[in-house]
């Protein structure tokens, strides 16, 4: 639900913004080989005598290096020429700007006539005549895709950037790509966090993280993406909430870390990452490689990023002792606290009696467990009242055996009797539950996209005057309705001029009010309609939901 970068202008099908590969065939003899660690206690050491120098390409000695290409002094192109100075200038202020370094550096220049130009830099495009380029600049701003190449011979990684930048723009990125480069060769297998308590996730320690969380959240981000950058605040403070929760005891111990994809190409291709930022939350699978799901939630803030977290962390919660029961009664009005305004939770129970429907639950906790709404499970009939009662307010509630109950604050407590309907039945009937009987209609992108993945795949929508002295009376009838084939259709009401509904009225051919419309979000059938002329009666309704559906009316279940 949020806005992502694509990748960097224009070559659509670059795999990456940063590359970063192991065992790099350049540069890396075996008489260069030698243990990171000593290097890099070694320049720990000594940080005040870290130094960047610029040497001759022939006269590289350092374990860390940066190559950087340029143009052939001898070309003939006066274009060329200023390009070559520009870059040299360039480099040569940001090499004399890094004195106070964690790595010790050198610096050279690659010209484009070298023979082994094309090996070190198999990326770099340089800029051709006539050469499509990015809109409102000239020739001389554009680098295309630059010539660098960061190398630790210690062990024959590389970071070499295939993303297009402006001349203007090679300080900054110069810059920001040795800060990358000083902090990669530095990693070590631990795990480290920044000032946010966030863990900073890279190759070497993804395995620890899911060693010690069974579940790591990871915000897979590229620095140069303004909606990565919007994302980074949100997951700080979702972290924040997680350990707070987890500090309550209330079940949810999850690792948040960030992972720079501009520095992590392996873990990017790996966990199939295409825009920025994506969410995933990581794990470690039962062969023991590291493995991730897509976040299905919302990330339009910290408090959604966190009531999905602790929804579907775990799955179906087994409600077996008076001590789980309190806690997860205390973890889901956490998260109402937390949400605020925002939604309210949704607590799903089911109870039971014979071990094999604990399959059915897991199996439905696997499609309804999303966002705030919960799902746990008993066999303990006090403990399922318990749990209602607590979570709902509600002191007359009393669980009962082989029942599903949905508690949300628009309907209170609804149930439905096992094993009276199929599993596909009871997802809708589930799905239904865990929102208003009957919406309004809000053209909002949660809405939408909630009944367009939903297994709800039609809409009867009620549409008339809400200023008729019988609007009351009609929505009456569709309640009613709703309330008793829940999880047959979507129901909604609009206002007859609701500017945003036109578009169906029209398709519906729609001629008087009130109406009520019924459509097939898959196209099963085309929109039917029923006109009341001033009245709006539970027969028409479920007529009309009987001719397209050919359901008869399912006995009312909302009882307890």
């Amino acid at each position: 639900s949020h806005f992502a970068c694509p990748p960097p202008y224009p070559r659509a099908a670059a795999p990456v913004a940063r590359q970063r590969a192991r065992v790099d065939p350049i540069g890396s003899t075996s008489t260069m080989r030698f243990s990171l660690t000593t290097v890099v206690a070694a320049s720990l050491a000594c940080v005040a005598h870290a130094t960047q120098t610029i040497v001759e390409y022939d006269e590289l000695k350092a374990t860390f290096r940066c190559i950087i290409a340029v143009p052939s002094a001898t070309d003939p192109d006066p274009k060329q020429v200023k390009r070559r100075e520009k870059l040299i200038k360039l480099t040569e202020a940001h090499v004399a700007a890094q004195q106070e370094s964690l790595v010790e550096m050198e610096w050279a220049y690659m010209e484009s006539d070298n023979a082994e130009f094309t090996r070190f830099f198999p990326n770099h495009v340089p800029v051709e005549e006539g050469e499509e380029r990015p809109p409102h600049t000239t020739s001389d701003e554009v680098l295309v895709t630059p010539g660098i190449r960061f190398m630790n011979l210690a062990t024959g990684d590389y970071m070499s950037p295939n993303w297009d930048i402006l001349m203007h723009q090679y300080p900054d990125e110069l810059k920001r790509l040795s800060k990358d480069f000083s902090r990669w060769v530095l990693q070590g297998d631990g795990l480290t966090r920044d000032d946010d308590g966030v863990m900073i996730l890279h190759s070497k320690n993804l395995a620890e993280a899911t060693d010690e969380y069974e579940t790591v959240l990871a915000n897979f981000y590229a620095p140069w993406c303004k909606y990565s950058q919007a994302m980074l605040p949100l997951v700080a403070e979702a972290h924040t909430e997680l350990t707070k929760l987890y500090d309550q005891g209330l079940f949810v111990k999850v690792g948040v870390g960030n992972v720079n994809v501009d520095e992590e190409a392996e873990l990017k291709d790996t966990h199939e990452i295409t825009s920025y930022p994506t969410l995933k939350m990581v794990y470690d699978n039962d062969d023991g490689s590291v493995v991730s799901d897509t976040f299905e939630g919302s990330t339009d803030s910290a408090a959604e990023i966190v009531a999905h977290v602790a929804s579907t962390v775990g799955g179906l919660t087994m409600i077996d002792s008076k001590d789980v029961a309190s806690k997860y009664a205390k973890l889901i009005a956490s998260i109402d606290t937390l949400l605020g305004d925002v939604e309210s939770p949704t607590l799903v129970l089911g109870t039971y009696t014979a071990p094999s429907q604990v399959q059915t639950y897991t199996a439905l906790a696997k499609k309804v467990v999303s966002g705030s709404r919960f799902m746990a499970a008993t066999y303990d009939m006090q403990l399922a009242t318990s749990l209602l009662k607590e979570v709902s307010g509600d002191k007359k509630v009393k669980a009962k055996k082989d029942m599903v109950y949905v508690y949300t604050k628009d309907n209170g407590v609804l149930s439905l009797k096992l094993p009276s309907y199929d599993d596909e039945f009871l997802l809708r009937w589930v799905s239904a539950a865990s929102v208003p009987t009957v919406e309004r209609f809000n053209p909002s992108t949660k809405q939408g996209d909630r009944m367009r993945s939903g297994p709800i795949g039609t809409i009867l929508m009620l549409v008339g005057a809400e200023s008729h002295p019988d609007f009351a009376k009609w929505k009456a009838s569709i309640t009613a309705v709703a309330d008793a084939r829940r999880g047959e259709a979507n129901y909604l009401f609009a206002d007859e001029k609701e500017p945003r509904i036109m578009g169906i009225v029209e398709a519906a051919q729609v001629k008087t009010f009130p109406a009520a419309i019924l459509i097939s979000m898959r196209g099963d059938f085309e929109p039917m309609i029923v006109e009341g002329k001033s009245e709006m009666t539970e027969s028409k309704l479920n007529g009309l939901l009987d001719s397209a559906l050919n359901a008869p009316l399912n006995p009312g279940t909302d009882e307890f």
